[in-house]
């Protein structure tokens, strides 16, 4: 009987507020009980949904660092506008479509299990400096345009869609080790200060039009794979901005898988979607320079020692016929 009194007097929520440590059977229970009219920093944990973030002392909260909840799909433009600088959710499988555009005042996030980025879920943090979004498979259109991160790390992610770091014009590195399809154009557009972009697996780039790395004038390396990824358009990289652009691929002999996409220059350079790699094509120049020698000098080679033959048997001929005779005197 005392176990059973003991497990329904339980606290379900416990949080530290503005630096005190509260109990209760609910968020909202501790608030009101406890007279809290102002949230500015809350680590809390336990029955806790979503909706509660709506109520007035949370909507000025600064930081928040969630535990256990009970929901993991954190609502579309949950923090639109917000102040919140820091948040961390420990348990958030989705991150919804706006759930922080425009937060101008966010410096950290925090998603260690969310799977899913939705459309312009950090659009417009132009504070946004650290992200730490591990397991994310799917990053959607704009999720971080225009937001202030500088160096960025997928280590899961999949695939990735329209303009999702376009205008970030503090990105200076992103690397996305595990994407193998990137949907639609503007993934890099306008990163004034991106100098590098590691895509190692990616197989389809699929374009509307040629923008994937435009008004990038720092962009100086591009990492791709051994084989060509799908769908890129013939112009896309002559249309690069950048002066010292260059496509890293993981050995210079792996151009060779990339000649069926690339038109050859008059000098035998290999020129990939308008990218010129400064990489001859061996077999082709060759083929036009070095084999028609070739093929001359055995000509001749043959001729000379046709020639050289007729000439040695027409002389045979010749003593043949004198010899005779001259046995008989």
């Amino acid at each position: 009987m005392f176990s059973l009194l003991f497990a329904r007097s339980a606290a379900k929520v416990a949080a530290t507020i503005n630096g005190k440590e509260y109990t209760g059977e609910t968020l909202k229970a501790i608030l009101d009980s406890n007279q809290i009219e102002h949230v500015y920093e809350i680590n809390a944990s336990g029955d806790i949904t979503f909706s509660e973030f709506k109520l007035e002392p949370m909507l000025s909260a600064n930081q928040i660092i969630m535990g256990n909840m009970l929901e993991t799909d954190l609502p579309d433009e949950l923090f639109k506008e917000s102040s919140v600088s820091v948040v961390s959710f420990a348990k958030v499988q989705r991150i919804g479509k706006g759930a922080f555009l425009g937060a101008k005042s966010l410096k950290s996030a925090s998603f260690p299990e969310a799977i899913q980025v939705s459309k312009n879920a950090f659009s417009g943090c132009g504070k946004l400096e650290t992200v730490d979004i591990p397991k994310a498979i799917s990053i959607e259109d704009a999720a971080f345009s225009g937001s202030g991160i500088k160096n960025v790390t997928f280590s899961n992610a999949l695939i990735m869609y329209s303009s999702v770091f376009a205008d970030c014009q503090s990105l200076i590195e992103v690397n996305l080790p595990n994407v193998s399809c990137i949907i639609d154009d503007m993934q890099f557009f306008n990163c004034s200060n991106l100098t590098t972009i590691r895509l190692p697996s990616v197989k389809i780039l699929y374009f509307n039009n040629s923008q994937f790395v435009q008004n990038s004038p720092n962009l100086t390396s591009l990492y791709f794979p051994a084989n060509p990824p799908e769908g890129v358009e013939d112009q896309t990289f002559n249309l690069t901005d950048a002066t010292k652009f260059n496509i890293v691929l993981p050995s210079e002999k792996d151009w060779k898988n990339y000649i069926s996409q690339s038109n050859i220059s008059k000098k035998y350079e290999i020129v990939y979607k308008g990218y010129n790699s400064h990489v001859i094509d061996s077999s082709r120049k060759f083929k036009k320079t070095v084999l028609p020698y070739l093929i001359i000098a055995i000509v001749v080679v043959v001729i000379g020692v046709a020639v050289g033959l007729g000439f040695y048997f027409y002389k045979k001929g010749s003593l043949d016929s004198i010899l005779p005779n001259s046995r008989l005197v």
